[in-house]
């Protein structure tokens, strides 16, 4: 590809709130590692903590066991100078403030903060982690508080009886009004307040590639460059989801070390730690950084990006395709192999992991006179998820402008390949010069003359996600040039990506109760609306509570089936092949409903198309959180709740009667989550799915860019076919958006239909937003590469954004999109 220039850098780390601060830990070898507190928590931890990694699941389940990490700890959001009111940016969570602390930061390194004609052309891709936040639990934990609060006093005969609110900054029901609706917005909406309050362009949207997703960011935005569609590009990610749902979420995966440090690249590690933070990159095409007189921090040379395919358990990593990505890479770019001198491996620190990336290093590369050594920041403050690789990319550049490479500490036993030839002795234990690759009788510059390049520093970094999501990414030092060259390289036009048409081969839909294709193309040409009453139990009994539902405001007079509920276009069942998508059906731990819909729909696309299996097409799917996610914190929090109500009510019972009401409500909530229905909280596991069941090795991530999120992940699918880095793409979206949380969240916002007679688009008469629910997928390839054989209903020419708000009107524009 051609190179890219990273023009500004800004991050915020376990102990860190800059790269200066950031390169002081590292060269000190520090260890910011540290145990939560309730700060962390939302609680002390020791209400959620048992030491036990295995156990009776009667004792450990619902715990988790490790709580070391790295945290941020005593960072202030200065809220003032940007697009947007200071009051409305302090009410929002830590996934919109550390992620736009860090893109104003980079812009302020790049010298273009304030030059409003180039941030109309700059776009912004944040790769982030779509889970629950400490914020976004203030929003949606008390309405689990009264919806419980109502059976208890019945159960319990006391009406003065009031559940327990004491967790996560969650008070009284007066907090519901004063929780900012924004921070329910966790998948898409960070990137769209980046765009806002900065003033950017046209390109603004979030992904979500597992601990791949700095990475990714990184490709799409090389992408964007590259077509033209923008001239500049702030690229990273943040990890700021509740910590608490996270060390849930790693103790039910058994990936935490137990009682033991974890040592990534170490034989002995038995685990990984988990970290938080944020990190953003300035970006432009290489020749116009030259041109501009950039200050250049590094320049990327090529990106390779790929999926497990056909592996084992979705969370098992697979060598093969680990490999596919490092070749891709080395595809991309003119530089080789054996020129890279540095690698910053992904190494987390679980075993399987570890060994994995060791085995697919030593297929790649051992046979290719490499000479390269090796490390990983994780060492210093845990994996930090989605921003991990802005940890690793950080350091590349940091080491590569002060010729030095800091050590990955806390390794006893190094890990080594079965060779010898990777790892080993090659991983830094202590800190080290830049690596000097000369030969008997050479000179380090004419060992590098020799391979074909001036003497610059070369190296490169590997992120492997949940799934089977690989990355690797290569990065060359930026020598200064004199002043023939500057001019030689500036004037060099750059090829822009050619735009070509591209072909919808195969299509899958599953729209409310239009149950297909066929049945979606019935309803459409009869001109029906489709509405129905809420399916049973799908709000979990708060649709028969109808003073907790005028409270809400979503009482309806319209409802019917003795629920004062609204109708809308519900999913109520849909038939799912467990056996054919290779999924263990576990009654006792249900996957999300969002996610074994869009499967459904993805792989219906697929077999109306002729696509074959296997080969390299990627899966992107558009979607949000499923704002549901939340309950099972809600689920949790009821020990302790019913507790604290009991004791202020002053009411008495044994313990195995608290036990009992206590299970009643958890599991009235939501069921005890087992490794399976976990994994399904993981917004990119649908895509990987697809990709495990058909072999597909292209990349395979989520979008969220709220409603326009189909378009987005459209035009991203363009520019991969376009660049011919795929044969073929597949993009799909869903949403159940007639959850409780979604529409009390969408009604609070906007007023809801309450009139089944009303609600259409484009009515007079119409008096706010309808309920539906449904999913949707395209297969797409080139236009010149159909077969005249296969079926194209419809062929899509181009795909343009475009945002346009003046400086007067963004606050406007902010409190509408609120």
């Amino acid at each position: 590809m051609d190179k890219i220039a990273i023009i500004g850098t800004a991050c915020l780390f376990p102990g860190a709130e800059s790269p200066e601060a950031y390169w002081k830990n590292l060269l000190a070898n520090k260890d910011s590692r540290v145990a939560a507190d309730a700060q962390q928590m939302g609680r002390e931890p020791a209400d959620y903590f048992n030491p036990a990694k295995d156990g009776p699941a009667k004792e450990i389940r619902d715990k988790y066991y490790c709580t070391t990490g790295g945290y941020i700890q005593n960072f202030q959001f200065d809220s003032k100078g940007y697009a947007l009111e200071a009051e409305q940016l302090d009410g929002l969570d830590n996934t919109f403030q550390w992620a736009l602390h860090v893109s104003r930061e980079a812009l302020k390194d790049s010298g273009y903060s304030e030059q409003a004609d180039k941030l109309a052309r700059c776009g912004v891709i944040l790769g982030n982690l779509s889970f629950p936040t400490k914020k976004s639990n203030q929003l949606f934990l008390p309405l689990y508080h009264q919806a419980l609060a109502t059976p208890l006093k019945e159960l319990l005969n006391d009406q003065s009886l009031e559940m327990g609110a004491g967790s996560v900054g969650v008070g009284s029901e007066m907090d519901l009004s004063k929780a900012a609706l924004t921070n329910g917005g966790v998948g898409g909406h960070p990137a769209t307040t980046i765009n806002q309050a900065l003033g950017l362009g046209d390109v603004s949207m979030a992904l979500d590639a597992a601990c791949a997703s700095s990475l990714y960011s990184m490709k799409l935005a090389c992408s964007y460059l590259h077509s033209h569609k923008a001239d500049m590009m702030l690229a990273g990610a943040v990890s700021a989801a509740d910590p608490w749902f996270v060390a849930m979420g790693f103790s039910t995966f058994k990936a935490f070390p137990e009682n033991v440090i974890s040592r990534p690249l170490d034989k002995n590690s038995s685990g990984l730690n988990t970290g938080e933070g944020a990190g953003m990159f300035v970006l432009k095409r290489y020749e116009d950084a030259i041109r501009d007189g950039d200050t250049i921090h590094a320049v990327i040379s090529g990106i390779g990006l790929s999926n497990d395919g056909k592996g084992k358990f979705v969370l098992s990593p697979n060598q093969a395709g680990q490999e596919i990505c490092f070749q891709r890479a080395y595809n991309d770019t003119e530089i080789n192999p054996e020129d890279v001198d540095y690698i910053e491996c992904h190494a987390t620190g679980t075993p399987l992991g570890d060994e994995t990336e060791i085995r697919s290093m030593q297929g790649f590369f051992a046979d290719k006179n490499v000479h390269f050594t090796m490390g990983t920041a994780k060492s210093n403050f845990g994996h930090l998820l989605t921003s991990a690789g802005m940890a690793g990319m950080l350091k590349i550049i940091l080491s590569m402008k002060n010729d030095l490479l800091p050590a990955t500490i806390n390794i006893q036993t190094p890990l080594s390949s079965d060779s010898n030839t990777i790892a080993g002795d090659k991983i830094l234990t202590k800190n080290s010069s830049w690596p000097q690759l000369e030969k008997p009788g050479q000179s380090h510059q004419q060992s590098h003359q020799k391979r074909g390049r001036q003497s610059k520093k070369v190296a490169a970094i590997s992120a492997f996600g949940f799934g089977g999501t690989n990355a690797h990414l290569v990065m060359e030092e930026h020598l200064p040039l004199n002043k023939k060259e500057q001019v030689k390289v500036a004037k060099k036009k750059v090829a822009k990506t050619a735009s070509q048409a591209v072909s919808i081969v195969g299509m899958g839909a599953y729209f409310g109760q239009s149950k297909s294709l066929s049945e979606l193309e019935e309803t459409i040409y009869k001109s029906r609306r489709l509405q129905r009453s809420l399916p049973k139990e799908r709000w979990q009994g708060i649709e028969n509570d109808a003073s907790l539902l005028k409270k809400f405001a979503l009482d309806t007079p319209a409802a019917t089936n003795n629920s004062a509920a609204p109708q809308g276009n519900y999913i109520d069942q849909f038939d799912f092949d467990y056996l054919y998508f290779k999924i263990p059906p576990e009654e006792q731990a249900p996957l999300l409903p969002q996610q074994l819909l869009m499967m459904k729909v993805l792989d219906e696309a697929l077999q109306d198309s002729s696509l074959a299996k296997g080969g390299n097409v990627g899966v992107i799917v558009a979607m949000e959180m499923d704002l549901g996610i939340h309950q099972f914190r809600g689920r949790i929090d009821v020990a302790w709740q019913l507790q604290e109500s009991l004791s202020n009510s002053q009411i008495k019972l044994s313990e195995v009667q608290q036990q009992q009401l206590t299970d009643l409500l958890k599991d009235s909530l939501h069921n005890a989550v087992e490794i399976n229905q976990f994994t399904s909280f993981i917004g990119n596991i649908i895509p990987c799915r697809i990709c495990s069941l058909w072999d597909f090795s292209g990349p395979a991530f989520t979008i969220s860019s709220e409603e326009n999120s189909v378009f987005k992940a459209l035009e991203v699918a363009k520019l991969f076919l376009d660049s011919g880095e795929v044969d073929a793409m597949v993009v799909g979206a869903v949403d159940l958006a007639g959850g409780f949380e979604h529409v009390y969240l969408q009604n609070r916002r906007n007023p809801l239909d309450k009139n089944s007679s009303s609600g259409l688009s484009f009515d007079q008469n119409s008096s706010g937003w309808s309920i539906g629910e449904g999913a949707g997928a395209v297969v797409l390839k080139p236009y010149d590469q159909v077969r005249e054989s296969e079926r194209v209903y419809a062929n899509i020419e181009a795909l343009a954004g475009k945002r346009n708000i003046s400086a007067d009107s963004l606050q406007q524009a902010s409190a509408d999109a609120l």
